[in-house]
Parts: structure tokens; C-alpha cells; sequence
């Protein structure tokens, strides 16, 4: 991600395919935030539903399917 692609008060969706234990996600949601954005939600297609990763966001989380 670039330095300035997210500008300051800019509302993000972050989107990716797979959520696991969530470290990826939260990573991407801290870049986000260190530019000055706010996570609104983040959507991914497939959730590994037994490593709780949606615990370890802040925003709404929504997913496809769940495993």
C-alpha cells in the first residue's frame, strides 16, 4: 500500500479472500489507520471459522463462506 493512498478521514473497505486468524487483516486496517483512514468494515470470501480471526478487528466483518 502506498503512502498516500488513503487520505486522512478517507472511509476504507478492506477486502481480501481469506480470513484466518486475522493478523493479515488487522495489518492492512493499521496502515489504514497510521494514514489517517477509518476501516468501515472489512469483506472476505472465505472464513476459517475456528480461529476466531473476526475477534481480532475492530470493524464489522462479513464473509461468503464459512469452513
Amino acid at each position: 500500500m502506498e503512502k498516500h493512498s488513503v487520505k486522512s478521514g478517507q472511509n476504507v473497505i478492506i477486502i481480501d479472500d481469506l480470513i484466518a486468524t486475522g493478523g493479515s487483516a488487522r495489518a492492512a486496517g493499521n496502515l489504514v489507520e497510521q494514514c489517517g483512514g477509518r476501516v468501515l468494515k472489512y469483506l472476505f470470501v472465505v472464513e476459517l471459522v475456528e480461529l476466531d480471526g473476526k475477534a481480532a478487528l475492530r470493524a464489522p466483518c462479513y464473509s461468503v463462506l464459512q469452513f
